[in-house]
């Protein structure tokens, strides 16, 4: 994904311009999110006095197809407006391949975030493609009366250079998706030049949550929060390469096992909403929870505790799970294994986690060797890289050892008390790594590699 996707998500809204969203629904609707002026024109009452009226249809360009919608505009229908705000969410119908845009509410960091839009100033260009632009912006500024204030990079820019930008979507592209963290407001006088206004995301729920819009609008969440249905199909895509007809039928069972999770009514937005934070290595990312590698990966890793606990497990049964055996991601491409990684296991809390417990750590890259040392550190492992941390733990290098300030009570070195596993290992290492175990399994001996993986599990697990 890049810089050019912002403008395939781009579109224009009459005058103004908007953003395409796919909230969390079973693909019956596409939104568009855009400011609420985009919708009204300035025409005469019966008075003779020039007042906002709503129009009755909108045109509305997308880059990807050639004749523009003709939107009727119905409110709380088609069209769902903020009470306070300048924005409002249309709805649709739906157009596929516009699922990799997330909100984000941390946008007190704008670093590499565009402004997207058709500025009025583009619009005699022949094309779509060409009424287009973005603006990058340098910085946040400021928030007031459910306004952002951000600092172009081109501090020149007049409001007339702005001006048709109203609508469009504050993004940036993050890890092969597109982060949307607010809409381009109406410009006013009072804005200088180079900078602008915008309504955050986060005032979209707002409108979602009114209570006549109810059953009428889905969360800004992609679709697969809603349903492990939506995943299945990238579950435990594991390739041995020459070796992969050996483990094409554990593959084929595993892949099996995710249609009792997407049965026993555990969806990401349960996991997500009920366990937050401790989702996340790092907290301060909390704008990550809606990651798709976090819900893939529990999707899988609920698979693997259902066969190494012989049930199926439902969503009560998870934070008996969680207290035992912790998953979290780290959205990184470094080694897990590195010294500033291994850091941050030490400085996070893992609350409620049993010690003797297992942290399975999930990141965007495998380990660097098929190599056990790569994958797994035991508890109490004597290595050096751990023996140097646990040093400058005790000697105070390493955050805070205290518990809550308080001298008398020192908090446990993590890798004293915690089992940690690299999360590819139930597939990397004790599947392709050893695909020849995997290669007389069939049909006639499932019953055999049922139990050939629940030993394997609950020996890795410790359950």
């Amino acid at each position: 994904m890049g810089i050019d996707d912002l403008k395939l998500y781009s579109v224009k809204v009459g005058e103004g311009s908007g953003v395409l969203f796919q909230p969390m629904n079973k693909l019956e609707y596409t939104y568009i999110l855009t400011a609420k002026h985009n919708l009204y024109i300035e025409k005469p009452n019966e008075r003779g006095v020039d007042e906002k009226q709503l129009l009755n249809d909108l045109i509305i360009y997308i880059q990807k197809q050639e004749v523009p919608i003709k939107l009727e505009l119905k409110e709380n229908d088609t069209y769902f407006p903020h009470k306070d705000a300048d924005i409002a969410i249309l709805k649709i119908a739906f157009l596929e391949g516009y699922e990799k845009i997330y909100s984000n509410t941390s946008f007190s960091e704008l670093t590499n975030t565009d402004l997207c839009g058709y500025p009025g100033y583009l619009k005699e260009k022949a094309t779509l493609s060409e009424k287009y632009n973005s603006f990058k912006i340098d910085s946040f500024k400021n928030e007031s009366s459910k306004l952002c204030r951000a600092q172009l990079i081109d501090t020149t820019k007049e409001q007339t250079q702005i001006s048709g930008f109203s609508g469009g979507g504050i993004m940036k592209i993050e890890n092969n998706t597109i982060s949307l963290f607010g809409i381009q407001s109406e410009v006013t006088s009072q804005v200088p030049n180079g900078e602008i206004e915008f309504v955050p995301i986060k005032y979209f729920d707002d409108i979602i949550n009114y209570p006549e819009n109810k059953d009428k609008l889905w969360l800004l969440l992609p679709p697969y929060m809603g349903s492990f249905i939506y995943l299945k199909d990238k579950a435990f895509n594991i390739d041995a390469g020459i070796d992969d007809e050996d483990i094409s039928f554990t593959r084929a069972y595993l892949k099996s096992k995710a249609n009792e999770v997407i049965t026993s009514g555990i969806t990401p937005i349960y996991i997500k909403e009920y366990f937050k934070e401790r989702l996340l290595l790092n907290e301060s990312e909390s704008f990550k929870l809606n990651n798709e590698l976090i819900y893939l990966t529990w999707l899988e890793f609920i698979c693997i505790i259902n066969i190494a606990k012989d049930k199926g497990h439902c969503s009560k049964d998870l934070e008996d799970v969680f207290n035992t055996l912790r998953l979290i991601y780290r959205d990184t491409d470094a080694n897990w294994q590195d010294p500033d990684f291994l850091t941050e296991c030490i400085l996070y809390d893992y609350p409620n986690l049993k010690i003797g417990g297992t942290v399975m750590i999930k990141t965007n890259k495998l380990p660097i060797k098929a190599d056990i040392r790569h994958y797994k550190i035991d508890k109490e492992s004597i290595i050096p890289r751990i023996d140097y941390l646990k040093n400058q733990f005790e000697k105070g290098n390493i955050g805070d050892i205290f518990i809550d300030n308080a001298s008398n009570e020192l908090k446990e070195f993590a890798f004293e008390k915690y089992n940690f596993i690299h999360f590819e290992y139930i597939k990397e290492f004790l599947l392709v790594a050893n695909s020849k175990d995997y290669s007389a399994y069939n049909t006639k001996n499932i019953e055999a590699l049922k139990d050939k993986l629940k030993k394997e599990y609950g020996k890795l697990f410790s359950i």
